[in-house]
């Protein structure tokens, strides 16, 4: 009996690619109907809204949508086309360092330590 990550070796992030796309669509529909059926949208309210804190977490896990997403199709493009291990490595290093920073980031604008 063979294991089951070898033999459906891409499936995780296939399966990952795809609910991040799903996900991240509902939420840019969900934020794109709060904003044409409010008329009157200013800051004020735009504010009040992302400081619920299920919207905060909602929003918290698109980043990470956006994230993982973008990390798998930098993956497979540098598996596909880095063919220096060196250099593959210093790649992967350098993303995942990116991505890092922009999930603090995110952290730090969503829930805004002062």
């Amino acid at each position: 009996m063979g294991s089951i990550v070898k033999s459906n070796r891409g499936y995780i992030e296939f399966v990952i690619q795809r609910l991040s796309a799903i996900y991240m669509a509902l939420y840019v529909l969900a934020i794109l109907t709060v904003i044409f059926i409010n008329k009157d949208l200013d800051f004020e309210i735009i504010q009040d809204l992302f400081s619920l804190m299920p919207v905060r977490i909602l929003t918290f896990f698109f980043i990470v949508s956006i994230l993982s997403h973008g990390w798998i199709g930098m993956w497979i493009i540098a598996t596909d086309y880095i063919n220096n291990a060196f250099l593959r490595n210093l790649y992967f290093v350098l993303v995942m360092g990116m991505i890092l920073f922009y999930l603090v980031w995110s952290i730090e604008v969503i829930w805004g330590f002062e």
